[in-house]
């Protein structure tokens, strides 16, 4: 593949992806809580439900826009956070919760 190509997360496979971590056993999980930015210095916003859009992301949040492909930037993506992760990190910091402040 040439330099001047460009990979695309739907055209990687999965063993490629950034942080990807094979394992023998099947997991399930859900979804607990959804929070967007709507300003890029403002507060993180928990909502209920949200619409995503291939290539566009979160309908709302501050990244949400036409297309990251045609900007160059394929490599935006929506984060997902563990539940336990979060709450140990809360833990240690000695506060409640940091859900809304991941900036993710």
């Amino acid at each position: 593949m040439s330099q001047s190509e460009e990979i695309f997360s739907w055209e990687t496979p999965p063993e490629l992806w950034r942080g990807f971590k094979p394992s023998a056993s099947t997991w399930s999980g859900g979804v607990v809580s959804i929070f967007i930015a709507p300003d890029p210095s403002g507060a993180m916003v928990s909502v209920l439900e949200a619409r995503a859009f291939a290539d566009r992301g979160l309908e709302g949040d501050r990244f949400f826009r036409e297309s990251w492909s045609a900007a160059n930037r394929p490599d935006k993506a929506v984060s997902l956070i563990e539940e336990e992760v979060l709450e140990l990190a809360a833990k240690e910091l000695g506060v409640a919760s940091i859900a809304d402040k991941t900036r993710r």
